[in-house]
């Protein structure tokens, strides 16, 4: 009896043991050391219980879901999965892009009536939003009551999300809204998803609606919030973005390369006096700012051409791989100069902006050649294209007719 006994602890103390080396390889991503754990595990007839197979598929799915399946059906022949297992191998479906198979195996769980719990539930919302199934996170929220399930605010950012990618827009607001009714709070990420979703949606007015419900609810705005917010705004509402931006010193923000997209969004969509003073802004911020910005600027500036030239100069000495996005941009501006006797007089400094090009394409030649057609020289223009190139003679008489 005694013995008997000695050897049920022992056995339960080497399936302890075992566990915890499943657990602390699956959190290094230590896969294929799980996989000798179980192989040795059968080696010395233990036998596994839930908790093994659950830590065993969570490390298994770092190597790839075909493994953490396999290994799911391997232990289940002797384990009578549970709830966690199920969502182990839910979670490792998702985290692979197999959103479909998460949502097929959850489908065939609530058939089958196997007993559920809320955090399986949250992995079905989480496959949707991988998915971008909005309607069936929809469904799935809606049957929480018949299982006298109760939501967490995870969960619901999960349906919010799923709408957001889906661009589902007014479902996102109507989910951000439920959170009340389920007494909980919505935080960051809920507000974030919302946000995101009004401005694929184009709607930045109902972004900086749900912005200043996020302020109202005293939730301590962070970067991905104040982000979203402006990337809603970039195009639709500059002026808006721009006081946001501001607004991100006021609030002790750091600023993100995100924020400097979104600001050079609304640096592109701005009168170009405005986008001018907008770049020093982004190294107060300490924004490593890209080329990109400098260049949306330039194409701004219309035909401010000294301010093309200006800001080209600018982009030569910070930038010494800038684009032919750059030298593109600087030309237009001088295509597009109004003033005749100022196209007569600076047709030669547009060429010497073609010749310092890196490279040439179909648009800097057209704009090259636009320039010199202005400026009544285009005779000019054809001697620095390289005859090599079919192109040249293509773009000049597109630029003839």
């Amino acid at each position: 009896m005694m013995a008997s006994r000695s050897c049920a602890l022992s056995a339960l103390s080497a399936l302890a043991e075992l566990n915890r080396l499943l657990i602390s390889d699956g959190r290094r991503s230590l896969w294929t050391r799980s996989l000798q754990t179980l192989d040795q595990m059968q080696a010395s007839q233990i036998q596994a219980d839930a908790f093994t197979c659950s830590s065993a598929i969570s490390s298994c799915a770092k190597g790839a879901w075909q493994i953490a399946l396999r290994c799911f059906g391997s232990l289940c022949r002797s384990v009578l999965p549970n709830a966690v297992v199920y969502t182990t191998l839910m979670v490792a479906f998702s985290r692979h892009g197999e959103w479909r198979q998460a949502l097929d195996l959850f489908r065939r769980l609530v058939a089958e009536h196997v007993q559920t719990d809320i955090v399986l539930y949250g992995a079905a919302v989480k496959a949707c939003e991988e998915g971008s199934q909005w309607q069936e996170a929809i469904c799935i929220l809606q049957r929480l009551p018949d299982r006298a399930l109760v939501p967490d605010t995870t969960l619901l950012n999960s349906a919010i999300s799923a709408c957001e990618k889906a661009g589902e827009w007014p479902w996102a607001l109507h989910l951000l809204r439920t959170l009340s009714d389920w007494v909980l709070r919505a935080d960051a990420i809920s507000f974030s998803a919302a946000i995101s979703a009004c401005e694929k949606a184009m709607h930045w007015q109902q972004a900086l609606l749900v912005l200043g419900d996020a302020e109202r609810s005293f939730l301590e705005l962070d970067i991905i919030l104040c982000n979203a917010a402006l990337s809603s705004c970039a195009k639709g509402a500059w002026t808006c973005s721009l006081q946001l931006l501001a607004g991100l010193e006021h609030r002790a923000l750091a600023a993100s390369q995100i924020t400097l997209n979104a600001a050079t969004a609304a640096a592109a969509a701005s009168p170009w006096q405005l986008a001018w003073c907008l770049l020093p802004s982004f190294t107060s911020h300490a924004l490593r700012t890209d080329v990109i910005a400098y260049n949306a600027v330039v194409s701004g500036v219309g035909g401010e051409w000294p301010v093309a030239c200006q800001l080209l100069r600018k982009i030569e000495e910070v930038f010494p791989n800038s684009s032919v996005v750059s030298y593109t941009a600087a030309l237009e501006a001088f295509a597009t100069l109004e003033d005749a006797e100022s196209r007569c007089a600076e047709w030669r400094r547009a060429l010497q902006v073609l010749s310092a090009s890196p490279c040439h394409n179909e648009l800097t030649f057209e704009a090259a050649i636009r320039s010199c057609v202005a400026a009544e020289k285009r005779r000019r223009t054809v001697l620095h294209v390289p005859k090599s190139r079919e192109l040249c003679t293509e773009t000049l008489n597109l630029a003839a007719s």
